[in-house]
């Protein structure tokens, strides 16, 4: 009867907390629309039900058949207890597993909570205030030419900045809160034999000249990009302190020239730009690269605008703006700073969820444990606890007693 009330109910939170973690769930989880409780699932917990129940209930029958009454009569006389040393063991066995695997739970739950707080608590290495961002895609069919892109996108730079409230504005194919790398690539350093066995390598992005600038990322050594470094010109590019380290050690690298094997594209590089860490602070910074988008273009990328003002009642004035330049310009919703940090926690702050609440349910099982296993002993021992408080045994030496002998089995599972 326990066992059936018990898999009936818990079919019944199923069912309603299934509708609490489709509506909690983060967009982008494969398949989220199969989710749910269908008949198989209801077959699965009548079968662990019934399982439960008979092998819990045949377990302490098997016990009482194989009981030698001499034994149990001076168990009873002696403990107040009928049941064998052995049943006695096998729940404290049981409680130690089940506060175990709660501990287990609860420590998983802290380290997701701690590393959600680093996250909140991220320190991009860049001016965070004012930032917008607008994901474009223009069609080839409009534009066959690569050349042509630059020219679109350094006159929406152009149109853009001219805005009421527009500081500064940048394209960039991607970056820390953009959608992270385009990919990473082998290098080799001119001048130098390539390494045995797995080369160095690179992730790279393609960057408008008033990129570091708009973000405030700091320019470290040597120049940035300029209105000469376009379609034609010598190939330059940019590294990051880490990529610097990892290549050339204490050298200076300006005026090295490395190759991207991906890309089969041999750069200059012109300059060093301050690390950007990602938001995992876990994760050490990659080393990176960046060229000028002029002379490799691409008919998608994001447009980075900072505001002097509040960023959010600029999006509709850019869209439109940039939407009247070229109509069949396709956009994303614009997003502010702040907005894209919070949707890059959706899927941590889930998970922490789900984990903070599998934790919580554990503790209060192997809590309910713990005090079942302690009550049923307390019933057991009640002839034995009162003679020794008839001998003179004070309340709070008994009361310990008992506490004892439940935080026993407690103390074993957290270790």
């Amino acid at each position: 009867m326990l066992a059936a009330l018990g898999g009936m109910g818990g079919f019944l939170v199923g069912v309603w907390a299934t509708d609490l973690f489709l509506l909690l769930a983060p967009p982008g989880i494969p398949r989220l629309d199969m989710v749910g409780l269908d008949g198989s699932v209801f077959v699965f917990a009548l079968g662990i039900t019934l399982g439960t129940s008979v092998l819990f209930g045949l377990v302490p029958a098997l016990h009482a058949s194989q009981m030698d009454m001499h034994e149990a009569l001076r168990a009873t006389t002696t403990t107040g207890s009928g049941r064998p040393h052995g049943g006695r063991s096998m729940r404290s066995s049981l409680v130690v597993a089940e506060v175990g695997l709660a501990m287990m739970l609860l420590i998983v739950a802290g380290l997701l909570t701690r590393s959600f707080t680093n996250l909140l608590s991220w320190e991009p290495g860049f001016e965070e205030e004012h930032l917008l961002t607008v994901w474009t895609f223009l069609s080839p069919g409009v534009y066959p030419d690569r050349q042509q892109l630059p020219t679109f996108y350094d006159r929406a730079v152009e149109e853009l900045r001219a805005l009421p409230g527009v500081e500064a504005v940048a394209t960039a194919s991607a970056g820390p809160m953009f959608g992270g790398g385009d990919g990473s690539g082998e290098v080799l350093v001119a001048g130098r034999p390539a390494p045995p066995g797995e080369r160095p390598a690179l992730r790279w992005f393609d960057v408008s000249r008033h990129y570091f600038a708009t973000m405030g990322i700091p320019l470290i050594r040597g120049r940035g990009f300029e209105e000469s470094d376009r379609w034609g010109a010598p190939r330059v590019a940019l590294i990051n302190e880490t990529a610097a380290r990892t290549l050339f050690g204490d050298r200076s690298p300006v005026g090295r020239r490395i190759t991207m094997l991906l890309h089969e594209m041999t750069m200059e590089i012109v300059g060093v730009v301050a690390d950007v860490p990602p938001m995992d602070p876990n994760v050490p910074v990659a080393p990176e690269v960046y060229w000028p988008f002029a002379q490799v273009p691409r008919w998608a990328s994001f447009i980075v605008v900072r505001t002097t003002g509040d960023p959010a009642l600029q999006a509709k004035v850019i869209t439109d703006r940039l939407t009247a330049m070229a109509p069949t310009i396709k956009l994303s919703t614009p997003q502010t700073l702040p907005e894209l940090i919070d949707h890059s926690l959706v899927g941590p702050r889930f998970s922490m969820l789900l984990i903070v609440v599998f934790a919580g349910v554990a503790l209060v099982l192997a809590a309910g444990g713990v005090y079942g296993v302690l009550a049923y002993t307390v019933v057991n021992r009640t002839k034995e606890l009162g003679i020794r408080m008839a001998l003179g045994a004070d309340s709070r030496t008994v009361v310990w007693m008992v506490v004892r002998q439940g935080l026993a089995p407690a103390i074993a599972g957290a270790a």
